[in-house]
């Protein structure tokens, strides 16, 4: 299988339920995330480098996008403290 190649039926790393959407490259237990385990995750690891599967490829998201249940990206409200 090709590095890049979209794997089928991968079920979350984390919830070990839902499909894994969301693949994460720094999250070395935990690289398939379904959409909630990815918010969950990721929402103290906004700088980790993502990608979506999206129509069949993986696509990089920027750290304030995130997948909803319908699996759209959407834009997240979360702003980082500055000290």
């Amino acid at each position: 299988m090709s590095a890049f190649a979209v794997p089928e039926n991968v079920k979350c790393q984390n919830c070990l339920e839902k499909a894994g959407e969301v693949r994460c490259k720094e999250c070395v237990t935990r690289e398939y995330l379904c959409h909630i385990c990815d918010c969950k995750v990721h929402e103290q690891l906004p700088f980790h480098d993502r990608e979506a599967i999206i129509n069949g490829r993986f696509v990089p998201i920027p750290a304030t996008t995130a997948r909803n249940s319908k699996g759209e990206c959407v834009i997240v409200g979360k702003y980082l403290q500055v000290f």
